[in-house]
């Protein structure tokens, strides 16, 4: 079954929440992967949210990180 962007969106914000659910009662190793899984989820979420609002929003200027001429 297709998605649309809203509707991915949508799934990955409440599955996040199921995995804070579940971060909040873990333990151990068990709350790592339930932190790093929804950290994850809502960062896809955050992504499919800009592909949603298109090419209207202003580019951040690029920051060169080679080490050219610096003095």
């Amino acid at each position: 079954m297709a998605y649309s962007l809203e509707e991915h969106m949508a799934e990955c914000y409440r599955r996040a929440e199921e995995y804070r659910r579940l971060y909040e009662s873990a333990t151990g190793q068990k709350r790592d992967i339930y932190w790093s899984t929804m950290q994850h989820l809502l960062l896809l979420a955050n992504d499919l949210k800009r592909k949603l609002d298109g090419p209207h929003r202003p580019n951040r200027k690029r920051i060169n990180l080679k080490n050219e001429s610096c003095g």
